[in-house]
């Protein structure tokens, strides 16, 4: 799927937007996935946290940079390899 020039011109607004709050974002993202499915606590039981946050930042980061230039991004056969 295709996104069109002006869904990646609101995305990039938005997660600028986002950008100097990210700390509290990544927080929000993991409370709501903690409440969406309970069982996930326990995969991040013993986990700095902190990391993940901050590798879930750089990774929407990542991806939002990439928008203009899709095959900059990773397909997913890679991923999954």
């Amino acid at each position: 799927m295709n996104m069109r020039s002006d869904q990646r011109v609101l995305v990039k607004k938005t997660w600028t937007a986002i950008l100097p709050t990210a700390d509290s974002a990544a927080s929000l993202f993991y409370q709501k996935l903690f409440e969406i499915d309970r069982e996930a606590r326990k995969l991040f039981q013993h986990i700095d946290m902190c990391g993940y946050k901050r590798r879930l930042i750089e990774a929407f980061s990542y991806v939002v940079d990439g928008l203009d230039q899709p095959d900059r991004l990773m397909s997913t056969d890679e991923v999954i390899e």
